[in-house]
């Protein structure tokens, strides 16, 4: 659900999510198809009011792809914050959110969203199946590959196919996960080209977003030290 305030000349103030879709790349599609929507039609003369505020839906229908993806999923997670720095390829960017994922084969992929005006899409992922538990507060990810995602990649049944590099670094998550809190996440991997990708995101503070109730996974799937 999507509320905003339009102007009579048809322009809109404060457009937000009053109500998530449980999927923050959804809810950010739904603003982005109100901005691309812009202007509006104007406030017609017979309605004397300078300015209307609507509550919308946006309807969505995962498809199959999406639907076999979630049914591989032990646990999907969103986190928000920013980047502290953030380097992809060699250049410097920001970032929006990230988000964790966990697949009944035990793949950990953490995915973290790219600020780009002309690309809503892009992201970069950074994926592996070796996990590890050092202390209660600390997850960390051998990354064996990364993924690559954006508005010019093909897409199979509305999905986006990542381009994957084959890599070799690590993610390290500090925070009490169980605890819903999470305090930073840094990643970094070199290519087999020795193109470095490092992200260093800190949390807003708020609590971790878990989109399945088992979260125990990510202690007993890891590798106690």
């Amino acid at each position: 659900m999507v509320t905003f305030t339009l102007m009579r000349d048809g322009s809109v103030l404060d457009p937000r999510i009053v109500k998530s879709a449980g999927d923050e790349d959804l809810d950010q599609a739904a603003l982005e198809t109100l901005k691309k929507a812009l202007p509006l039609p104007k406030i017609p003369e017979s309605i004397k009011d300078d300015k209307l505020k609507f509550t919308l839906p946006f309807t969505y229908r995962l498809s199959k792809a999406a639907m076999a993806r979630a049914a591989d999923t032990e646990l999907a997670a969103f986190m928000a914050g920013k980047c502290n720095s953030a380097n992809v390829g060699g250049q410097a960017t920001s970032c929006k959110y990230a988000g964790y994922s966990l697949t009944k084969s035990g793949r950990s992929n953490f995915k973290i969203a790219l600020e780009d005006r002309d690309d809503v899409r892009r992201a970069i992922a950074f994926s592996g199946v070796e996990a590890r538990k050092p202390q209660s507060d600390i997850y960390e990810v051998s990354i064996d590959k990364i993924l690559f995602y954006s508005k010019d990649r093909p897409k199979g049944e509305g999905e986006i196919d990542p381009l994957e590099k084959a890599a070799t670094g690590t993610c390290r998550q500090v925070g009490d996960f169980s605890r819903r809190k999470l305090l930073n996440l840094s990643c970094s991997a070199t290519d087999e080209a020795g193109q470095v990708y490092s992200v260093d995101f800190g949390s807003d503070g708020s609590s971790i977003k878990v989109r399945t109730e088992r979260d125990e996974r990510l202690v007993t799937r890891a590798k106690q030290e």
